[in-house]
């Protein structure tokens, strides 16, 4: 048995964190509207809203966490 079928990851952007953000995990919530973004370099969780189309629309910061490394990723329930 082998796997002939073939599969293409799109190349469109989503959206995009802005510089020096350093995003290094992200994760969706459990009814599929929101998409954090695990943003180290801004010691922040970058808030998305999850479009009909799969787009990303920002909503918001939740910053405050310090801007060190040895975070390992991001949890979301």
């Amino acid at each position: 048995m082998t796997n002939e079928e073939k599969s293409t990851i799109g190349s469109d952007v989503a959206a995009v964190t802005g510089d020096g953000t350093l995003p290094l995990d992200n994760g969706t919530s459990h009814d599929g509207r929101y998409q954090y973004s695990f943003e180290t370099g801004a010691g922040a969780i970058g808030i998305y809203g999850i479009n009909n189309d799969g787009s990303l629309s920002f909503v918001g910061l939740d910053d405050g966490l310090a801007v060190i490394g040895g975070y390992a990723g991001i949890a979301v329930r």
